[in-house]
């Protein structure tokens, strides 16, 4: 990160540090050897601040010419309407003393423009540096609505919101199911649609920062559809679309001594998958957060070929399974929290 001439050799020094992870100029000016060219070579994330009224590196020849020749990904160019070259730094007599030879000069005060700066960088900081992915999405959200700068953006990274993956409805009774999705990096709430597929009308609730919600008062022996979208920043600019259409079957009721009575929901839930495949599987559990569970695989001649013990850190996650050394076939496995045994049948190709 550099102002000036530092901004335009902040470009020719990122060949020379493969650990840099992002490059910011103010003001960046043009360079010998040229920035420009510099830039042209680099992928890594940028950012660069100009001042609107920058008469001592105009931006078609130093800060503009920098960022439309940066081979990055993703680049973002902020304007600071009214904004000088040396209002970037601390007052220097040198700097001001050019400046006030030319024009335009400055409509904006100093504090103001570092104001604007600060206002940006410090959201972008906490994206590229600290991998707080909704910072992204307020920093693009403030910029959207800011008459105090323009800005110009090519990225091709986090900037779309999309809605959660690998959504299942898992633990389906007679009046209840739980519904899990795989929660993405940059999302910050979800929001979950459903109803009875024999209807119009949808019930939306919000399922808040986790990647499941559990439905209740279902109808039994009833089709639903249900989907789920993301909300990426906390002031709900950014959603994403609602993810496809899936759909359950609760469970019909079934009869007890003439008394009908929902089926009891198990303490968690599992897939394997894929299955079947050659060898190599992952378990999917969804159930209790701490919970210690003991599982076994057994052939089809009853021989317990693995035993694994783990404990869960979350309600959602996976253990992945490696059989490629045994031979094709059809395989158990049997896993228990110490509540309830489930066994699932997978097959070795």
């Amino acid at each position: 990160m550099g102002h000036s001439m530092g901004g335009g050799a902040s470009f020719l020094a990122i060949q020379y540090n493969p650990a840099i992870s992002t490059v910011v100029g103010l003001a960046p000016a043009e360079t010998n050897p040229a920035a420009s060219s510099a830039a042209q070579n680099i992928t890594i994330p940028t950012l660069i601040f100009a001042g609107g009224n920058d008469c001592v590196t105009p931006a078609g020849q130093h800060s503009q010419l920098i960022y439309n020749s940066a081979g990055a990904d993703c680049k973002s160019y902020i304007n600071v309407i009214g904004g000088s070259h040396c209002q970037f730094a601390n007052s220097n007599f040198n700097c001001s003393f050019g400046e006030a030879t030319c024009s335009p000069g400055p409509t904006i005060s100093r504090t103001a423009q570092q104001s604007l700066v600060t206002k940006y960088l410090l959201p972008y900081f906490d994206y590229l540096l600290k991998n707080n992915c909704t910072s992204w999405y307020s920093m693009q959200s403030l910029l959207s609505n800011d008459n105090a700068v323009s800005l110009i953006q090519n990225c091709n990274e986090t900037t779309t919101c999309s809605a959660p993956g690998n959504r299942q409805a898992r633990n389906i009774t007679a009046t209840a199911a739980k519904l899990t999705w795989k929660k993405g990096s940059c999302v910050n709430t979800h929001q979950v649609r459903y109803r009875k597929s024999s209807v119009l009308t949808w019930t939306i609730v919000n399922s808040g920062k986790t990647n499941a919600y559990q439905l209740s008062n279902l109808q039994a022996g009833t089709t639903y559809d249900w989907q789920v979208k993301a909300k990426c920043d906390s002031s709900g600019n950014f959603v994403s679309g609602w993810g496809s259409l899936k759909q359950f079957t609760t469970s019909s009721l079934r009869e007890e001594d003439g008394i009908e009575l929902p089926d009891r929901e198990l303490s968690f839930d599992l897939e394997i998958v894929p299955n079947p495949n050659s060898g190599i599987f992952r378990i999917e559990v969804i159930g209790n957060v701490n919970s210690n569970y003991n599982l076994e695989i057994v052939n089809i001649l009853g021989t317990i070929i693995d035993r694994i013990d783990f404990n869960s850190d979350s309600e959602l996650f996976t253990v992945p399974l490696d059989y490629t050394n045994q031979p094709a076939g059809i395989y158990f496995l049997r896993i228990n929290d110490g509540k309830d045994l489930v066994t699932k049948r997978f097959i070795v190709q």
